[in-house]
């Protein structure tokens, strides 16, 4: 199956963003060394929030969620574009559906995501209510990068087999 126009056009864009998310993904691990976010993240409550940040400097703490909104700019892209690869390079209709659906799911955890930072900073900033919403979000937008990494890595494997078969 030829690729489509806006797939072939989007290769360049892809490979950016996949680089651009692990270096971001780096960066972001050496910022939260001091605290992970992702404990801040499944606080849930006012007062898990304030276990989670008992002894953090809260400094570190705004920083790696300011660096989370660079990976965010990276991976949904990466997540949504290899989704369509997928959809545009495997055969069965089932995958197809996954594909169209994983890459729909990569946005919707972006925007997730974003909305996630955004309760954290507004919890850090007073507003107790926001942290329950933030691990709503974190929850989400886990579930659906789960769903586009698997969508991606098996269609890589199903692309990459029918090639080596092919030979």
């Amino acid at each position: 199956m030829a690729e489509s126009g806006f797939i072939d056009r989007m290769k360049s864009f892809w490979w950016v963003c996949v680089v651009g998310a692990v270096v971001a993904w780096v960066i972001m691990g050496a910022a939260s060394r001091s605290f992970p976010i992702v404990n801040l993240e499944f606080a849930w409550t006012p007062q898990g929030a304030a276990d989670a940040l008992a002894g953090a400097d809260l400094g570190a703490v705004r920083a790696s969620i300011y660096w989370d909104f660079l990976f965010i700019a990276f991976y949904a892209p990466a997540l949504f574009l290899g989704s369509l690869w997928v959809r545009d390079r495997v055969r069965s209709n089932w995958a197809r559906s996954l594909g169209a659906v994983a890459a729909l799911g990569a946005l919707v955890a972006g925007i997730a995501d974003v909305s996630e930072n955004l309760s954290m900073l507004a919890y850090l900033h007073g507003a107790e209510g926001w942290i329950l919403l933030a691990g709503i979000m974190a929850t989400i937008k886990f579930a659906l990068v789960a769903l586009a990494l698997v969508c991606v890595l098996a269609g890589l494997v199903v692309v990459g087999a029918r090639r080596a078969t092919a030979r």
